[in-house]
């Protein structure tokens, strides 16, 4: 996919320049670096107050069970009914939500199911 964007070029700060200010520069076909448009994209959200989205707490529960089951070891299968709790059975904290949402905007680069997966890896701190 190519982008497509005119760009109105600035008068340059040092007074020398291959296009004169005010002119028009395509960008047809070629693609904008991926750092600069991220940056772009980024400060489009934060001058919005656009936040990442982190679902509601019964998504957040159920995936943070889904993660520990996964890193928990098997130790016997399948469960029977005499058989002790897993860990998928542990009490949760009633802050989970807020513990995600707080460790990424300390770590914002990270997607919310990456935050979490961190979180329940540290021991919830």
């Amino acid at each position: 996919m190519a982008f497509a964007t005119s760009i109105v070029v600035p008068p340059p700060a040092n007074g020398s320049t291959t296009m004169s200010p005010g002119s028009v520069y395509s960008t047809a076909g070629s693609r904008p670096p991926p750092a600069a448009f991220i940056e772009f994209i980024e400060a489009k959200f934060a001058a919005h107050g656009v936040e990442k989205v982190l679902p509601n707490a019964a998504v957040v529960e159920a995936h943070a069970r889904r993660l520990i089951e996964q890193r928990s070891p098997t130790t016997h299968s399948p469960r029977s009914a005499n058989s002790s709790p897993t860990k998928r059975d542990q009490v949760l904290p009633d802050d989970l939500g807020p513990v995600v949402r707080a460790y990424l905007d300390s770590h914002p680069s990270l997607a919310w199911d990456e935050a979490l997966a961190e979180v329940i890896d540290r021991g919830m701190e």
